[in-house]
Order: C-alpha cells, then sequence, then structure tokens
C-alpha cells in the first residue's frame, strides 16, 4: 500500500479495505489528539506482518511511502489502527500505527496537551531574514523588521524546558523550550522574547516565542 497524502484517511482506508486489511484510519489535526480510550493494544504481534515504510519508486516529490502488509498475519479479531497527523513542531505529516484487539473506539479529539520538545537547531533557513539576527530581541523589536521585507509572520509558543536545571549541560542547550499544542492560541505580546525563527514556507517567517528565557540560553 502507498500513501502520499497524509489528510486522506478516507482514500487511505478504501486502499486498505480493497487490500483486505482490516483497518481503521482517521485524521487528526495539529494541536489535537485522538482521546486515549480506545482499546486493547496487541502485545504479541506476529513477525512480518508489516515492514518499515520505504520512499515510493520514482515519486518525485519524495513525500509519501508505501509499506508492505502480509494479510495473512492478521488474526480475527484484530483491526490494524491508523492515526494520520500533523507533527505541531516541524509541521510535516506522517502517521502512527497500531495493531488492536476489536473493539476498537472511534476517535474522539480532544486537545493535545503532550510537551513536546523544541530543539535549538531547525531543518529549515530563515534566508528571507539574512543579516538579521532574532534572538534576545522581543516580538515588537522584530515584528517591524519582517512587515518590512514584506513577509507574513506566525508564531510557535514555547516555554523554558521545565527540567532544563536537572539535565546535563548539553541536552539543556540542545532542547532549550517545550511547547504545548493546547496552548497555542495564547496572545503573543509585544514584550515576548524571541529565541529563533524558521521559514516553514517561502514568504512566512514562523517566530518561536516565549514569555521568559531559557535563562542558560540568555546567558550564552
Amino acid at each position: 500500500m502507498t500513501v502520499r497524502d497524509f489528510r486522506d484517511a478516507k482514500g487511505l482506508s478504501r486502499q486498505l479495505a480493497s487490500l483486505g486489511v482490516p483497518a481503521l484510519v482517521d485524521f487528526v489535526p495539529a494541536g489535537q489528539k485522538c482521546r486515549d480510550e480506545r482499546g486493547t493494544s496487541v502485545k504479541d504481534i506476529p513477525r512480518g506482518l508489516y515492514h518499515p515504510p520505504t520512499k515510493i519508486p520514482g515519486d518525485k516529490e519524495g513525500q509519501g511511502w508505501r509499506m508492505q502488509i502480509d494479510t495473512k498475519l492478521f488474526k480475527p479479531g484484530q483491526t490494524f489502527v491508523w492515526t494520520l497527523k500533523v507533527d505541531p513542531v516541524h509541521g510535516w505529516s506522517g502517521t502512527s500505527t497500531i495493531l488492536m484487539h476489536d473493539p476498537v473506539a472511534p476517535c474522539v479529539l480532544v486537545p493535545d496537551d503532550t510537551r513536546h520538545s523544541v530543539p535549538a537547531t531547525f531543518p529549515w533557513q530563515t534566508t528571507s531574514l539574512e543579516g538579521y539576527e532574532v534572538a534576545g530581541k522581543t516580538v515588537g523589536e522584530v515584528r517591524p523588521e519582517i512587515a518590512e521585507r514584506g513577509l507574513k509572520v506566525t508564531y510557535l509558543i514555547t516555554e523554558p524546558h521545565p527540567d532544563s536545571d536537572r539535565l546535563p549541560p548539553e541536552m539543556a542547550r540542545n532542547v532549550p523550550y517545550v511547547m504545548y499544542p493546547n496552548r497555542q492560541n495564547t496572545p503573543v505580546g509585544e514584550d515576548w522574547f524571541v529565541w529563533q525563527a524558521d521559514e516553514p514556507q517561502r514568504g512566512t517567517i514562523r517566530l518561536l516565542v516565549t514569555r521568559k528565557l531559557n535563562e542558560q540560553v540568555a546567558q550564552e
């Protein structure tokens, strides 16, 4: 089976059904998650039931992948639960797969209160802000520069890592902040601090902001 659109839960469900895979597929938007009480996971997953995803040959976009599944290894009363979701920090789409015993409860969307680590280094480069350093400035100082360059601005609201004072120094530097998807609707003030910026798409700058700077990062 192949996945090219990680938002198309109905399309993937039809594909799995046509292949004889007993499956349940849900799409979960960023900032939400399925409520935990869905059923019981299968502990003794047969070896070879499915193989790790690989790239689709000839796929120039490189966004999708394919997976080989051996339908003969499913036991009666089992369902392959697929959850298509958007990573709340990096923005890429992906999926989780869990083999569960029947019955499987439907996905009830609730706010995602999971703590996500925010690494100090991001894969995107803010080429549109070249020559302008944002780290340590306030939102009120940075926004005029972004507007002058004709760019849009979005925010990723973060907080200093709550365990930074107990982590090894190198780890504390590499993961100085965390984010909670259910707190992303908090209004961002002009006096908030900017500690990082990325460019998830051309013409849009995303500022990683926090009310309080990580003390260790601020000292450096």
